[in-house]
């Protein structure tokens, strides 16, 4: 994916004698990613049906986009129920109400908050549902199928450049 996208509007807001560090090889993410990486990838090679889903908004989720996405897999004529695992922060405003919501739903929903397993989570998901944020590096690096709804102005290119490398939709 095209790192130039990015710092052409950037490069003169730094010293010329400024190393910049850039692109996908040097993203700061936790090491679990790289372990799990390969492990990720092959699953993704093997199975093709959606069994678990991810939805991951942001951890605080003030858009309450995670209620939003839940209402409508609920409208959905499932063959067979996945389970969906939410991620939240304790500090998301509408925790309660998304834990409200999950026991309302037809098909399994795990509402899980303040997680450390994120790539442990993603390599058991078949597919993610979640904002442009911080995520997404640690989507692409697992090669997870991605559902990608901007929230804020700065996630807009960061979705371009994701969606025209093929990486969401």
């Amino acid at each position: 994916f095209n790192t130039h996208v990015f710092v052409k509007p950037l490069i003169n807001l730094v010293s010329k004698k400024t190393k910049l560090i850039l692109g996908s090889k040097n993203a700061l993410l936790r090491s679990d990613f790289s372990k799990l990486k390969h492990l990720s990838v092959k699953y993704r090679n093997e199975y093709k049906s959606i069994n678990s889903i991810l939805i991951s908004a942001g951890s605080v989720d003030n858009e309450n986009l995670t209620s939003k996405v839940l209402n409508a897999l609920k409208a959905i004529k499932w063959k067979k129920n996945p389970v969906i695992n939410v991620v939240l922060s304790s500090a998301a405003p509408y925790l309660d109400y998304v834990k409200k919501l999950s026991k309302e739903c037809k098909f399994q929903v795990n509402v899980l908050v303040d997680i450390s397993n994120m790539a442990e989570l993603m390599l058991r998901s078949d597919l993610a549902i979640g904002s442009g944020g911080t995520t997404s590096w640690e989507r692409c690096c697992m090669g997870l199928p991605t559902i990608l709804i901007v929230l804020a102005d700065n996630q807009k290119k960061i979705g371009e450049c994701l969606f025209q490398a093929g990486a969401v939709i």
